[in-house]
């Protein structure tokens, strides 16, 4: 059998994005003119909390965090987008508002579509509606485990999950984050984070050292993480996401 040629944006940069590859050509052809192709870096800000949102970004590469901040300075992560989603979502369903930040995790690339043109697309795109309607609906699900997960587990067993998540999203290996990067994405304290990282490096699990961490042993970290990873995984192949 052929193989099905790999869509492009306008200037010829090749699409990955699980939402964007999967509807048809009739509405893809609705959206191309329409896409923006970005690049970010660790730590962009795609989307703050409380703005309207004005564009929505189909992640091609990379990993972006949504992100709860309190008036304290505290925040935390609440869910994950990867090259299964996309930022944004809410506009599907007229809402054009959000309650938190959407920070790039890993450096990447995706399409920013502004927030007028989707709207307008999706009039005409059933199956556009009904793949980021089931993001969401996914997303959803991902938001509340997280936040049963940040209440009930230890910061080693939700360290684990985190990094599972992130590894089935990144196909780069290395990871480089920080210490006070990854007491924010579990809500905790630097050194509960350190305490957990040491944990799992003393049993070869991982490597990590200067912000740089590698994932040594999988199956060892799937056997670290709470059943929250579990819970969460069980919904991978319905978002695309490679397992």
């Amino acid at each position: 059998m052929a193989k099905k040629h790999q869509r492009t944006d306008e200037p010829g940069n090749v699409i990955n994005n699980v939402i964007l590859a999967g509807i048809p050509d009739r509405e893809f052809r609705l959206l191309r003119p329409h896409l923006q192709h970005v690049t970010f870096s660790v730590g962009k800000n795609l989307q703050g909390a409380g703005n309207g949102i004005d564009s929505s970004f189909f992640i091609n590469s990379g990993l972006v965090s949504l992100v709860i901040g309190t008036k304290s300075g505290k925040s935390v992560e609440v869910g994950i987008a990867g090259y299964e989603g996309m930022t944004g979502v809410a506009l599907t369903a007229g809402i054009k508002r959000t309650t938190h930040w959407a920070v790039t995790e890993a450096g990447g690339d995706g399409f920013k579509v502004k927030a007028a043109a989707l709207e307008k697309a999706l009039d005409s795109a059933p199956e556009l509606l009904k793949l980021a309607n089931r993001f969401a609906a996914i997303q959803a699900m991902q938001v509340a485990q997280t936040a049963a997960c940040n209440r009930l587990h230890g910061v080693a067993q939700r360290m684990a999950r985190w990094l599972l998540m992130t590894d089935d999203r990144v196909r780069e290996k290395t990871l480089f984050v920080t210490h006070d990067f990854l007491s924010m994405m579990l809500g905790t304290d630097r050194t509960s984070v350190t305490a957990a990282a040491k944990s799992l490096q003393d049993r070869g699990v991982i490597a990590y050292s200067r912000g740089k961490l590698r994932i040594l042993k999988r199956s060892q970290l799937e056997k670290s993480a709470c059943e929250c990873y579990t819970a969460i995984q069980q919904f991978n192949r319905e978002l695309g996401l490679e397992t």
